[in-house]
């Protein structure tokens, strides 16, 4: 079976599988700032509201309420997940429903997302990694300014970096770089799906294989899709 993403569009939840073809999991969204995925669990950020839903039958139950207002951002790898709320702060959240604060000093997160247990993040064009158990971190580089989009894959960083659109991979220990692909202009999302990525480009959906940047096209009119989230395997 096509391995799937999730994408949130018009207020409906999107299951999308990698040959294009895609069902409604849920409708009632209304705006959904981020977008997470552990094993057996997709967490949506909508609002002040953390939800848990089913991938596969697409119910959902409330993880947690009172987040405030502002943009507040996911990340999860395993069955680890951190948020950054609309105050810059850090937290660890559980499955259970609890959650534990971390840190604070995090307002200027354009980016974030993790792979293989780790965490990273890009606070104003600097990258670094984020540690889960303490909230404290290592700079990695800077120079990353216009990141558009990031996603983790395999132990590798990728990100979607203006001018030009570029796609490069980071080095999660080093943070050295370099440019795998271009000309994704108007990249909004980049997600993982098992051994690829997955690339919104303006309303077209694009597969690419992170080794080489070859790509080929997987659906379009997603153009207003606000989050989405993919499989790391």
């Amino acid at each position: 079976m096509a391995a799937e993403i999730y994408l949130v569009e018009g207020g409906t939840l999107f299951a999308v599988r990698s040959d294009g073809a895609y069902r409604s999991l849920s409708d009632g969204w209304g705006v959904v700032h981020s977008l997470a995925l552990t094993t057996g669990r997709i967490w949506a950020m909508q609002q002040e509201t953390i939800f848990l839903v089913d991938p596969a039958g697409g119910g959902d139950q409330v993880h947690s309420r009172g987040w405030g207002s502002g943009v507040k951002r996911l990340a999860a790898t395993g069955d680890r997940v951190l948020l950054i709320d609309g105050r810059g702060r850090l937290f660890a959240l559980e499955l259970t429903g609890t959650y534990r604060y971390l840190s604070d000093g995090w307002e200027g997160v354009t980016a974030f997302c993790g792979t293989n247990g780790r965490f990273f993040a890009i606070d104003q064009g600097r990258l670094f990694e984020v540690f889960p158990d303490t909230g404290g971190n290592r700079f990695l580089s800077d120079g990353w300014g216009d990141v558009t989009a990031c996603a983790g894959l395999a132990g590798q960083l990728y990100l979607v970096a203006k001018p030009g659109g570029t796609l490069f991979t980071a080095d999660p220990d080093t943070g050295a770089d370099r440019a795998v692909s271009r000309e994704w202009l108007v990249t909004s999302l980049l997600l993982p799906c098992v051994d690829k990525l997955v690339a919104l480009d303006g309303s077209i959906l694009y597969e690419i294989t992170p080794d080489d940047g070859s790509f080929r096209q997987i659906g379009e009119g997603w153009g207003e899709a606000q989050a989405g989230i993919g499989p790391e395997s």
